[in-house]
C-alpha cells in the first residue's frame, strides 16, 4: 500500500490492517516492534565511514589526480624536494577541505537534534508525546493549527481543519480536510480524507490514523529524487579543464619524446626530459588556491549565520530539517551552493523557516487583550485567537469561512468580518 493508495479504503479495512482503533491507538508491543523494524531499515552509515567517505571524496578530482602523477614523476626523477612540496600542497588542500565539510555537517545534526518536534500520539490506551523518529503506521495522531504532519495520515475525525498543502502541490490557499472515502483516481491535491507528511495544519484539529512513514511517503518519494545534487556549472567546468590539462599534458609529452627520438637523442634523456616536462605543465597552487578562497568566502558566510556544508559555488538550498530550526534571527540557513544568477529568484520562492511558529513572540497591546501579554510561539497565538472564536461564537453562521469581529477583534481585524485564511496574515500584521 503506497502513500497515495489509502482513500480510497474504509478506516475500518485500515485499523484491520495496521492492527490498530481510533479509541486505544497502536498496542504498545506491535508499536515497539515496528520501531525496532524501522530503525533497523533506517540505519545510517557509522561516523567513521562517513567521515572516510568525506576525506576520500576531497582528493576525487582530475586536477588532484594530475597532481598525484606529477609526485610520481618528480619521484622517479630523484626531484625529492619537489614531490614533498607538491605533496604537501595537496594534503593540505584536501585536510582543509575535509575540515570545512566535516564542521558543517556537524554543525547540522547539533541543529537537528534542537528542532526535534513532538507530537501527540495515542497509543497504548494512553496519550503520549513523541518525537518523529517514534511514530510507526498504525499510531493515532492529534493535530491542532500550527503541527507539522510527520506522517501520511487518515483522517478518523476532524474540526474545521484546514491545511496548507503548498509544499506538494504548489496551491497557496489552505485546503479543507474531511474524513470519509475518497476514490483512488482523483489527484493528489483532492484527496481531502488524508494529510500528507510535509504539510502544516493552519486552522482546526484532527484525529488521524498514520498509514506511511519516512521515505514511503509521498513527500519521502519527492526527497529521496532529490537527494543526488547535480554538478554546477563551476564544478563541471575545474572537472573539463582539469581533463583537458590532463590530455594536453599527455599529448605533449609523447610528441617531446617522439621528436627527440626521431633526431636521435639518446632514449633515457628524451624519456627523463618528457617526464620534466610533465611535471612543470602541473598547476601544483591551482587546487590549494581555490581551496583557500572557498574556505574564505564559508568564513564570511558564517558570520552572516549561514552554515556552508561544501566549499564551492552552489546553489543556497536550505533543508527541511534547519527550516524548523531556531527564531528567523537566529536560525542559520545551509548553503550548499551559491548561484549569484539565481539569488534574487530563489529569495522570492524560498519558504519562511518552520522555526517560526516555535519561536515566542510580543502581541501588540490590541492583541494581548485577546492572549494576553505573555510572549508565545506562533502556533500557541493562533490556537488562543481560535478559542476566544469558538468561546464567542463568533464565525459565520450561514458561511463558517468568515469570521465576525467584536469589540476586541475589529481593532485588529481592521474590519468587521475577515476569512479564515486571512487571520494569519493578520497575526503578522500584530506580533513581533
Amino acid at each position: 500500500m503506497t502513500g497515495q493508495d489509502i482513500s480510497f479504503l474504509t478506516l475500518e479495512q485500515l485499523y484491520i490492517q495496521l492492527h490498530s482503533s481510533a479509541k486505544d491507538g497502536l498496542p504498545a508491543d506491535v508499536a515497539e516492534e515496528r520501531i525496532r523494524e524501522k530503525t533497523k531499515s533506517s540505519r545510517s552509515e557509522s561516523y567513521f565511514r562517513k567521515e572516510a567517505k568525506l576525506l576520500i571524496r576531497q582528493f576525487a578530482n582530475p586536477l588532484v589526480l594530475l597532481l598525484a602523477i606529477a609526485v610520481i614523476l618528480s619521484l622517479v626523477l630523484g626531484q625529492y624536494s619537489d614531490s614533498f612540496i607538491i605533496l604537501f600542497i595537496l594534503l593540505a588542500t584536501g585536510l582543509l577541505g575535509f575540515w570545512q565539510e566535516s564542521n558543517a555537517g556537524r554543525a547540522m545534526d547539533r541543529l537537528r537534534k534542537m528542532i526535534e518536534m513532538n507530537y501527540t500520539v495515542v497509543r497504548g490506551e494512553k496519550q503520549l508525546q513523541l518525537p518523529v523518529g517514534q511514530i510507526v503506521p498504525g499510531d493515532i495522531l492529534l493535530f491542532d493549527a500550527g503541527d507539522m504532519i510527520p506522517a501520511d495520515c487518515r483522517i478518523i475525525e476532524s474540526n474545521e481543519l484546514h491545511v496548507n498543502e503548498s509544499s506538494l502541490t504548489g496551491e497557496s490557499y489552505p485546503v479543507e480536510k474531511l474524513a470519509g472515502n475518497i476514490d483512488n483516481s482523483l489527484s493528489l491535491g483532492k484527496k481531502h480524507n488524508c494529510l500528507w507528511q510535509g504539510t502544516n495544519v493552519i486552522s482546526g484539529s484532527a484525529r488521524a490514523i498514520v498509514v506511511q512513514t519516512g521515505e514511503h511517503t509521498v513527500f519521502g518519494n519527492l526527497t529521496q529524487s532529490l537527494i543526488q545534487t547535480p554538478e554546477t556549472v563551476f564544478e563541471k567546468g575545474i572537472k573539463r579543464f582539469g581533463f583537458f590539462l590532463l590530455r594536453i599534458t599527455l599529448i605533449l609529452s609523447v610528441v617531446i619524446l617522439v621528436a627527440n627520438l626521431y633526431f636521435k637523442k639518446p632514449f633515457f634523456d628524451s624519456v627523463l626530459f618528457s617526464l620534466a616536462l610533465a611535471v612543470g605543465m602541473a598547476p601544483e597552487l591551482l587546487p590549494a588556491i581555490m581551496t583557500f578562497a572557498m574556505s574564505a568566502g564559508a568564513k564570511r558566510m558564517l558570520k552572516k549565520k549561514v552554515i556552508v556544508k561544501k566549499a564551492a559555488p552552489k546553489k543556497v538550498a536550505a533543508k527541511k530539517a534547519v527550516k524548523k530550526a531556531a527564531p528567523k534571527k537566529a536560525a542559520k540557513k545551509v548553503a550548499k551552493k551559491a548561484a549569484p544568477k539565481k539569488k534574487a529568484a530563489k529569495k522570492k520562492s524560498a519558504r519562511k523557516p518552520n522555526a517560526a511558529f516555535m519561536a515566542p513572540l510580543n502581541a501588540s497591546p490590541v492583541l494581548a487583550e485577546v492572549i494576553g501579554s505573555k510572549p508565545l510561539p506562533r502556533t500557541e497565538i493562533v490556537k488562543k485567537i481560535w478559542e476566544y472564536i469558538r468561546k464567542n461564537k463568533l464565525q459565520d453562521s450561514k458561511n463558517r469561512r468568515m469570521i465576525n469581529a467584536d469589540a476586541k477583534l475589529k481593532p485588529i481585524f481592521g474590519k468587521d468580518q475577515i476569512s479564515m485564511f486571512e487571520l494569519a496574515k493578520v497575526v503578522n500584521k500584530h506580533v513581533k
